[in-house]
């Protein structure tokens, strides 16, 4: 099956001369149509970094990220985040939602920045909603939520254009567990059940384990892999462990 995300020889460079930083050196990663990959690797290892290059939110140093056969580097600016915003999703730790907006405005503003008529804006913002589990809070403002439902109405963002990808880092680094658990469910479902791709950036041994494969990051390269029907939050720390001794 042809990958649906691809970094080929990625590298990030941050700096100049003595100073210079190499956050990715030549990683190469093929993620499945579908597939939920989960990224870990200790602070400094080029987690978020990887991440960014692949949706496109930064420019690599060198290589290439791909979305299908596209190639993010070569694209015009205006393309790029045409691009971005119709096909890849991305949901941040900390919510990145506008206070002054509604639950719903919130949700439907990818639609609106795209030119789409505003009912059927409405309509697409409240489907999303209540994929999530959030129909009641339409109306709220997000200083009315709690953190778990910012995230849902921020993961109801990523998904209101039913983009091919989802990219989240550490979506679950500022949410209790149970609420944790909600945001995890349904990124598994999203893949499951609407055949979106998942690659989560993540410090949590449990939320790795609702991934169907979890590549470690050391060093600004790949370091190992974890797959299969066996794979559970003690599997993953048994790695992670190894990894890091």
């Amino acid at each position: 099956m042809r990958a649906i995300l691809q970094a080929r020889k990625l590298f990030k460079r941050y700096g100049t001369g003595e100073a210079a930083v190499d956050a990715l050196r030549g990683v190469d990663l093929a993620v499945a149509p579908g597939e939920f990959v989960a990224i870990m690797g200790p602070s400094g290892s080029g987690k978020s970094t990887l991440l960014h290059l692949l949706g496109g939110l930064d420019a690599a140093s060198g290589g290439e990220s791909l979305l299908g056969e596209v190639g993010l580097s070569n694209l015009p600016d205006a393309d790029l985040t045409r691009l971005r915003r119709r096909s890849i999703g991305v949901v941040f730790q900390f919510f990145n939602l506008l206070p002054t907006m509604t639950a719903a405005e919130n949700v439907g503003l990818p639609l609106a920045l795209d030119g789409i008529a505003p009912g059927e804006v409405s309509a697409r913002a409240a489907g999303a909603l209540a994929w999530v589990g959030l129909s009641g809070r339409a109306d709220h403002t997000p200083d009315r939520l709690s953190g778990g439902e910012q995230q849902r109405v921020a993961l109801a963002r990523a998904l209101v254009f039913e983009p091919k990808v989802i990219l989240a880092d550490e979506p679950t680094g500022n949410l209790d567990r149970a609420a944790g658990e909600q945001v995890l469910g349904l990124l598994r479902r999203a893949c499951d059940e609407r055949g979106q791709t998942v690659v989560m950036v993540t410090h949590d041994d449990a939320a790795a384990a609702h991934a169907d494969r979890v590549v470690f990051l050391l060093d600004g390269q790949i370091a190992d892999e974890l797959a299969g029907p066996d794979l559970s939050p003690e599997a993953v720390a048994r790695a992670r462990s190894r990894l890091q001794a």
